[in-house]
């Protein structure tokens, strides 16, 4: 498993390399209750203290509904491409 500071300097060698004017869009994904909420928070507050400018945001609100996000033929590859509207998010956004 990684270490949280080894992700906080992943993202922070990221951020050097990318110009100011853009943003780096880092996510976290896994499976319900797997600790993503957590994880988030506890990182979103390590990089803030690294004097990185942070937005969280929960996805929750973009899923699909159920009989489009889950398919018994090739779960985990449909779940990827179905499971969230993100079009619709990063238009909002």
């Amino acid at each position: 498993m990684i270490e949280l500071s080894t992700l906080v300097a992943g993202i922070r060698a990221c951020r050097s390399t990318i110009p100011l004017h853009r943003s780096v869009l880092v996510g976290l994904s896994g499976i319900d209750g797997s600790g993503k909420g957590y994880l988030a928070t506890t990182l979103c507050a390590e990089l803030q203290r690294a004097n990185l400018r942070v937005a969280l945001l929960d996805v929750d609100g973009w899923l699909n509904l159920p009989a489009t996000r889950f398919s018994r033929t090739n779960p985990a590859e449909h779940f990827y491409h179905h499971a969230l509207r993100l079009e619709a998010m990063f238009e909002q956004l």
